[in-house]
């Protein structure tokens, strides 16, 4: 990415910030990360014709409306969207909107932009996605919900081996990635150091592996695809500093970048390593 030189201060005053005490991880050895040329290339083209924004919030503002209730007016609780024939990753995003959680109906908050996110990747990847598009029953935190039974049927129709479920986590948070997989348990640690890898290579971090989100509880989207299912899978709880692009483009830019060079890399060499 061709960056001002006032446009790189931004993501290092973001990582000086969220290195302030950042917990120490020791990483499996992982592949030497590489510039993904399928990737980097339409990703810099939107970018420096203005696109990549442009797509961001039309994206985001599916979600984004009724106080990122989303689309009230319609029955659809999901929206499931092909990838390329060959790919083997399905994404989810459960909390693109708002959500309602326990007995007592509360409210939670959307995980802003994770919904143009997701759409981003795909465009960058290929990958299946899946993601809400209303306010409703947290999908990922209630077994039988419709959105882990849309994922039955995308696996039975689908040759699925790897699902990746994106999250949010505040500001207070001192990373840029939590990756969860219940210590290992999910998916071999060679794939998130793949993960740290391609984020050192953007200088986007830091990438912690299971510290705060491990995806342990049999709610997750991870767990649950690990375990119903028989896939491998993590779960990525994303800092909202790296996707609020209001704030801070190149943040969010980086992040898609990151994320769409590991997804690709994963698609290609998954069970080879």
């Amino acid at each position: 990415m061709k960056k001002t030189k006032m446009g790189l201060l931004i993501p290092i005053f973001l990582l000086a910030a969220c290195q302030e005490d950042a917990p120490e991880q020791k990483w499996e050895e992982s592949t030497e990360a590489e510039e993904i040329e399928e990737v980097r290339q339409p990703a810099e083209e939107d970018w420096e014709s203005g696109e990549f924004m442009d797509k961001t919030f039309d994206y985001e503002a599916a979600f984004a409306q009724n106080d990122y209730a989303g689309k009230t007016d319609g029955d659809e609780l999901y929206q499931f969207e092909e990838g390329e024939e060959d790919t083997t990753i399905l994404l989810t995003a459960p909390h693109t909107t708002a959500y309602i959680r326990d007995s007592d109906q509360e409210t939670q908050p959307a995980a802003i932009y994770t919904g143009a996110l997701i759409q981003l990747l795909q465009d960058y990847t290929g990958a299946h996605i899946l993601y809400t598009v209303k306010k409703d029953a947290d999908p990922s935190f209630y077994a039988g919900s419709p959105f882990k039974q849309e994922m039955e049927r995308i696996v039975e129709d689908h040759e699925i081996d790897v699902v990746i479920d994106l999250l949010g986590a505040g500001a207070s948070h001192n990373f840029a990635i939590d990756i969860g997989t219940d210590d290992g348990t999910y998916i071999e640690d060679t794939y998130p150091a793949d993960l740290n890898a391609f984020a050192e290579q953007e200088n986007l971090g830091p990438v912690v592996l299971n510290n705060t989100f491990s995806a342990s509880s049999e709610q997750t989207i991870a767990a649950f695809s690990h375990r119903e299912l028989g896939l491998a899978s993590m779960q990525l709880q994303i800092q909202s500093s790296f996707r609020n692009p209001r704030e801070n483009e190149e943040a969010f830019y980086d992040m898609t970048v990151v994320l769409s060079e590991f997804i690709h890399h994963l698609d290609r060499t998954y069970g080879q390593q």
